[in-house]
């Protein structure tokens, strides 16, 4: 595109381009903390947590998740709540709508499909995740008060 300018006389005439480059954009919203609560003493913990994945494409997305046990249970393994020095490891499945997916800390899951239309997915959440702790291991953790942070990084495809 190029300006033109008009020509001198009764009216004149010119032409401005207009040009605007829209990225690749996503958005996460409406995630809510998982709180378990009191551990009862029997049975595995699970909880789903519901939100929106924005796409302004009807391109993929991939998300990798990482947890914040600074490495604790080593590489690869920081999917734990910590209280103290003492940790509880869980697991997290993903689901974009099409099935459920296991997650293994820091390895991008690719292939997701996210709303195109509204950025809060027009108030209808259409992405799960799954955090699971296993009896054993909570059968087996010390007292106290665990926590941790899940991190979700989406990024376009």
């Amino acid at each position: 595109l190029a300006a033109t300018q008009g020509t001198l006389g009764n009216t004149s005439t010119g032409d401005v381009g207009i040009t605007v480059t829209i990225q690749d954009l996503v958005q996460i919203s409406a995630l809510n903390d998982i709180v378990f609560g009191t551990y009862g003493g029997t049975g595995p913990l699970t909880a789903a947590e519901t939100f929106c994945v924005y796409r302004n494409n009807t391109g993929a997305y991939q998300v990798t998740l990482t947890g914040n046990s600074d490495g604790l249970g080593g590489t690869g393994t920081d999917f734990f709540v910590t209280s103290g020095t003492d940790t509880i490891a869980y697991t997290v499945t993903y689901d974009d709508g099409s099935g459920a997916a296991a997650i293994t800390t820091g390895t991008p899951l690719t292939g997701q499909l996210g709303d195109a239309t509204a950025t809060d997915c027009g108030g209808v959440d259409n992405t799960t995740i799954n955090v699971s702790m296993a009896e054993a291991d909570l059968q087996s953790a010390a007292a106290g008060t665990y926590s941790g942070l899940l991190t979700l990084l989406v990024s376009p495809e």
